[in-house]
Parts: C-alpha cells; sequence; structure tokens
C-alpha cells in the first residue's frame, strides 16, 4: 500500500514538473493592450565615431525619470534612440555633402514611421570645424599650419618662478582653446517606402531639408529634444533647446602669498530651435533664451508653451534669465521678470513675437528674414539659384543607397 502511494506521489511530481518546462508562456488578458510605443525602431546602426550626447545622465535601471513638462503637453511625441540602418545614414549624408569638406557625423536621430507613405527621420548633424578648414587648402601640410589655433598662456600651479622685479608667478603653460568646435545643424529627411527590388533598410527615394544652428563651440547639454506636432498643424516638427559653451581666459587676482593665477573658464549660451525642414520652412522658431560665464544658471525652466490668444494652437513664451540667487517666476532682482512672447501665426507657419505680430510682420520670431528650409546652403560662383538641400533632388528608390 505504501508502495503504491508512493508511486503515485511520484507520477504526479513528474506531470507538474513537465507542465512547468513546456516552454509555454502565458497569454495576455484579454483586452489589455500594450502603450503605444513613444519612439520607432529601425534597424540600429550607430555611425562609427559619431558624437552622441546623451539627453539625461544614466541611472539605475529603478529609477523613474521626471515627466518632461514640454513634451508631456504632447500625447504622441518620439525622442530619439540613433535607430536607423546605416544605408539610410549614408543617403542622409550623402545630401549633406555640400555643407562641408570634412566628414558628417548624425546623431540623436528620431525616425518616425508613416503609415504608407515610408518614414521621416529628424536628427543633429555635425562635423570638426577644424577638419573642414585645412581640407579647404591644397595641400593638408599648409592647412594645419593656417587653421590650427594660436596658443594662449594659462597658470601652471605645479610650478613657479620670480619674474624680473622679484614677484613670485605661476610658471606658464600653453594651450589651445577650442580646438574641438564643431559646426551643427537640423535635418530632416523624408523616405519613400522601397519598390520591391530595394532593401528595406535602404529606404525609397529620399527628400532632404536642412539648417544650420547658430551657437558656440560645443555643445554643453541638451535640455529637451523630442519631435511632436508642435502648432496643431498634422505635420511633426522637432523641439531643440540645449546649451552650448566654449572656453575663455578667467584670470583670478592674486591674493596674499598666492599669485595671479589664470586658468581656462567657459561661456555657455542656450538656444530654443523649433523645426520643421519640410516645404518651405526651415526653422519656424530661433531664439537665444540667455547667455552665462556659469552653466547652473542656464538650467532653469525659460520656456513655456500655453495658448495665449485662444486659437487652439500653443504660443512659447520666454521668460528672461535672471542674474540673481533670489529669482522667482514673476521677479528677478525685486522688479517684474520680463517675458517675451511668440504667437503662433498660421499665415508663415511660424512663431512671431507678440509686437511683431500686430504689425503683420511675416519674419521669423528671430527678426531675421525667413529663408528655406535649405538656407545653410552656398550658391554657385556664377550666380545662378541653387535649389535647397536635397529639395526636389530625388533618388529612385530602386537605386539603393547613393554613393558619397
Amino acid at each position: 500500500m505504501d508502495g503504491t502511494r508512493a508511486l503515485g506521489v511520484a507520477l504526479l511530481a513528474v506531470t507538474a514538473l513537465g507542465a512547468g518546462c513546456s516552454g509555454k508562456k502565458s497569454e495576455p488578458s484579454p483586452g489589455r493592450e500594450a502603450p503605444p510605443a513613444t519612439t520607432s525602431q529601425a534597424p540600429v546602426a550607430r555611425d562609427a565615431g559619431a558624437p552622441v550626447a546623451d539627453l539625461t545622465d544614466a541611472a539605475p535601471a529603478t529609477a523613474v525619470a521626471p515627466p518632461d513638462p514640454i513634451a508631456s503637453l504632447f500625447r504622441r511625441r518620439y525622442t530619439p534612440d540613433d535607430s536607423l540602418s546605416e544605408r539610410m545614414r549614408r543617403r542622409i549624408r550623402y545630401h549633406l555633402r555640400d555643407k562641408t569638406k570634412a566628414p558628417i557625423a548624425l546623431h540623436h536621430i528620431t525616425y518616425v514611421p508613416q503609415a504608407g507613405s515610408g518614414g521621416d527621420v529628424f536628427a543633429i548633424y555635425e562635423y570638426s570645424v577644424y577638419e573642414d578648414c585645412v581640407l579647404g587648402y591644397a595641400d593638408r601640410k599648409e592647412g594645419r599650419e593656417s587653421c590650427t589655433r594660436e596658443s594662449v598662456a594659462i597658470s601652471d600651479r605645479s610650478r613657479r618662478e620670480v619674474n624680473a622685479i622679484g614677484q613670485e608667478r605661476y610658471a606658464d603653460e600653453q594651450v589651445q582653446l577650442n580646438k574641438d568646435c564643431v559646426a551643427r545643424g537640423l535635418v530632416r529627411a523624408h523616405f519613400e517606402p522601397p519598390g520591391p527590388d530595394v532593401p528595406a533598410d535602404a529606404g525609397g527615394a529620399v527628400t532632404v531639408w536642412s539648417a544650420k544652428l547658430d551657437g558656440l563651440c560645443e555643445v554643453h547639454n541638451y535640455k529637451h529634444l523630442f519631435v511632436a506636432d508642435l502648432d496643431g498643424d498634422e505635420r511633426l516638427e522637432m523641439y531643440l533647446d540645449l546649451t552650448t559653451s566654449e572656453e575663455n581666459l578667467h584670470t583670478e587676482p592674486g591674493i596674499r602669498s598666492e599669485p595671479e593665477f589664470t586658468s581656462i573658464g567657459h561661456r555657455f549660451e542656450r538656444h530654443l530651435y523649433l523645426f520643421a525642414g519640410d516645404d518651405s520652412n526651415g526653422f519656424a522658431l530661433s531664439a537665444e533664451i540667455g547667455e552665462a560665464m556659469d552653466s547652473d544658471l542656464l538650467s532653469e525652466e525659460l520656456v513655456e508653451l500655453r495658448d495665449l490668444n485662444h486659437d487652439r494652437r500653443l504660443d512659447v513664451i520666454q521668460r528672461e534669465l535672471c542674474f540673481s540667487w533670489e529669482a522667482s517666476d514673476q521677479s528677478c532682482n525685486g522688479r517684474p521678470r520680463r517675458k517675451t512672447e511668440y504667437l503662433y501665426d498660421a499665415q508663415t507657419d511660424t512663431w512671431i513675437r507678440r509686437e511683431d505680430a500686430g504689425a503683420g510682420a511675416k519674419a521669423p520670431a528671430n527678426g531675421s528674414a525667413k529663408a528655406p528650409a535649405g538656407e545653410d546652403a552656398k550658391a554657385p560662383a556664377n550666380g545662378s539659384a541653387k535649389a535647397p538641400a536635397g529639395e526636389g533632388a530625388k533618388e529612385p528608390a530602386a537605386g539603393g543607397a547613393a554613393r558619397p
């Protein structure tokens, strides 16, 4: 009897073990759907050596990032994931070849598939200012000699010396400031669906628009970077809020036994760009948010999106940068804090300063005449007009990747 009972228990254990190892996954509950992804995936192939800056510092997997007050206004938004095939990257760089002689890197790439019509790519492109300068000379040696920045002297605290009048001072160390400067711009590419004989990762015919960014030598950080329908016209735009920096000399006067000290300081500029990059639009808004010698002053949220004139379109409110640690949202150094308001203008598809909008101005918010999206393309020497980069120049879908 005991043997029969033991055999039955063993058979039950074997049956349970077999069910647990069958490999069958549990099915989701009926009616439950996965939340829509905010980014779209494409074959991943990162540019070799591309200077990619993270939007946020690395955080533990369990950490929850605070909500983005700007991006969270849009139900459907896309953030960069640099997911794009190398063939598509190469074709975009091919269309940007008139921007520079130096190699171009693409980063912060956002790929947005469009149902039945291929997909759109938004990205930042950049290249070395030094390398572009060197390649502008017929002889590379002459280019290096002409393009290398002059050295400046900073203090070497490890060595002291006595000058001609007997004063102790720090010895000089020669350095080159801003030797790694980059030029950068924004690019939008629309890929048609590939033909039957074209690999999916090559994409179909492509049209490319681009516009150069103003700003200093290097990107210090990205405050906001995402793609969404910013103006409610059912077309996508890129929202970019970034701080750039450049090196400069900073001198501290001598105190008691400490000699005068010269070191490398930094100057920071923060810019806002709303980039459409389709049809004839480049920047729908380009504005300088502020500049400072201390990057902490620029970390404050200085831009707000709100419908000011009740036209059901979001407008832009820019609060001034206040050089006071006692500043509030409404005051700066005991006075009302100045604000600049940019109203969305449907006729020009741009944001215009409120004071200019009343006068019927057609210029964009930065005050300069609006150029087409390829505004940084140079005209040929013979003076004939040149179309913006990629505008009207589409590759045949069956052509595959263009040769760079």
